[in-house]
């Protein structure tokens, strides 16, 4: 079973990882461009033709998104997103297996 990354409850996609309040801190403990590479070289396993919008202003995103995995965790594409507009927590298990 993959374990998913970013799945706020307000973007209503295949899983939920709780409200992206919670997640958003005034400094992450981790470097955004390590993770945003790491996120972009996933494998896409999945598309879905579903507008995205940001779940904070409720401003359309993308007209779609796809869904990535490195084969033990899986994100929608639009996390990258998130982690570069706002500061995310992630796991700590997910930061230390990628060292960022």
């Amino acid at each position: 079973m993959l374990k998913p990354l970013g799945c706020f409850s307000e973007t209503r996609v295949y899983s939920d990882t709780g409200s992206i309040e919670k997640c958003i801190v005034s400094h992450v403990d981790y470097n955004k461009e390590i993770v945003i590479e790491y996120l972009m070289s996933g494998k896409r396993i999945a598309g879905c033709p579903k507008n995205v919008i940001d779940c904070v202003t409720g401003e359309k995103i993308s007209e779609s998104f796809s869904v990535y995995s490195d084969g033990e965790y899986d994100w929608c594409d639009f996390l990258i997103y998130y982690i570069r507009k706002y500061n995310i927590v992630l796991p700590m298990d997910f930061i230390n297996k990628i060292g960022a």
